[in-house]
């Protein structure tokens, strides 16, 4: 079951409480973080799941993950290794220092599931243009097409 998480206390290895300083005001990963949080906030990502399962890994983490994919050109396996090692993927995803991330079959599932909504379809396109309408995601660069068919 999903529910979502709010007014969650923030751990002293919480990356954005952490790492706050370490990026300039003007850096894309502050950006990405501010446009994706907006964002996802507004989404209602409860219709993709089944109400007496297991809880999933949060859809707004995911969704943003998705995003960070699409900026640096990753296969889902090396998303993975990204949001387990990468600081700049911890912070704009809001996961603590010690998150292990997630498994890389996750964002297929996830992808899976969003692309067989059309309403969260849409909102995983619409995000990916607010970034790459903001200057943050280069219209000309090679993108891998086969996460986002």
């Amino acid at each position: 079951m999903y529910k979502p998480t709010k007014g969650q206390q923030i751990s002293l290895f919480d990356s954005r409480f952490v790492c706050e300083n370490l990026f300039a005001k003007d850096s894309i990963y502050r950006e990405i973080r501010q446009i994706c949080d907006d964002f996802v906030q507004k989404i209602d990502f409860t219709p993709l799941y089944c109400p007496n399962n297991g809880r999933p890994a949060q859809p707004e983490i995911l969704m943003k993950a998705l995003v960070l994919q699409r900026l640096d050109n990753l296969s889902d396996r090396e998303l993975e290794q990204a949001c387990r090692f990468d600081i700049r993927y911890k912070y704009i995803l809001g996961l603590e220092l010690d998150d292990m991330g997630f498994d890389h079959s996750t964002f297929g599932n996830f992808r899976d599931r969003l692309l067989e909504s059309q309403q969260h379809k849409e909102a995983l396109f619409t995000l990916v243009q607010m970034i790459t309408d903001a200057g943050l995601i280069k219209k000309n660069e090679n993108q891998r097409t086969d996460s986002f068919h």
